[in-house]
C-alpha cells in the first residue's frame, strides 16, 4: 500500500526542486543562484535590511491596495505592480529568497541569519508604514479627504430629481360585509 504524503510546504519546494534539478536547466540556475547568493553574503546587514523594509512597503501597498479596493481585476493589478516594483527594484523578500538557497550549491544552512534578518526587515517596513497610515489618519491628514468624499456622496443623493409624489386617496369606502 503506497502512503500518501500530506503536501506541506518543505516537501513541495523539496519535490519540484528535484524536478527542475533534474531537467537541463540545471546548470543554468544553479549558476544563477550562486551568484544570487554570493550578492546576498557580500552585502552589509545594513543595506539588506533597507532592501528588505522597502519590500516591506511594496507588500503592505499590495495588500492595503488590494483591500481597498473595488473591483477584481483593480485589486489584481495593485497586487501584481507592487510586486513587479519589488522583484525590478532588487528589493528583499525573505521567503523568494528561499529559491536562490535551494538552487545554489552552498550551504544554505549558513544562511538562515540573512534571511531572518529580512524577514525582520519586511516586518519592519509593512509596521513602520502601517503606523505612518494610522498616524495620517489620526492627525486628520485622510479625515478630511473621507469627509470630502462623504459630502460629495450626500450631495450627489441631494441632487437627484425628486419623483413627485402620488396622491393617495385618504378617503376609505366602508362596504358592509354580507355573512352567509
Amino acid at each position: 500500500m503506497i502512503e500518501l504524503i500530506p503536501p506541506t510546504s518543505d516537501n513541495f519546494v523539496e519535490i519540484f526542486s528535484a524536478i527542475v534539478k533534474s531537467t537541463r536547466s540545471e546548470t543554468a540556475l544553479t549558476i544563477a543562484a550562486n551568484g544570487i547568493v554570493k550578492a546576498k553574503r557580500g552585502d552589509n546587514f545594513w543595506s539588506l535590511f533597507v532592501l528588505s523594509m522597502m519590500c516591506g512597503f511594496m507588500i503592505y501597498f499590495a495588500v492595503s491596495g488590494h483591500a481597498n479596493c473595488e473591483g477584481d481585476f483593480t485589486k489584481d493589478i495593485f497586487i501584481f505592480l507592487a510586486v513587479a516594483v519589488f522583484i525590478l527594484s532588487g528589493y528583499e523578500h525573505c521567503i523568494a529568497n528561499f529559491s536562490y538557497y535551494v538552487y545554489s550549491d552552498t550551504e544554505w544552512a549558513k544562511d538562515i541569519g540573512y534571511t531572518l534578518w529580512m524577514a525582520l526587515g519586511n516586518t519592519a517596513g509593512s509596521v513602520i508604514l502601517d503606523f505612518l497610515v494610522k498616524i495620517a489618519k489620526y492627525t486628520g491628514k485622510w479625515v478630511e479627504a473621507d469627509k470630502k468624499k462623504e459630502t460629495d456622496e450626500v450631495n450627489n443623493v441631494n441632487q437627484q430629481p425628486l419623483v413627485p409624489e402620488e396622491k393617495v386617496d385618504t378617503q376609505i369606502e366602508m362596504q358592509p360585509k354580507t355573512i352567509n
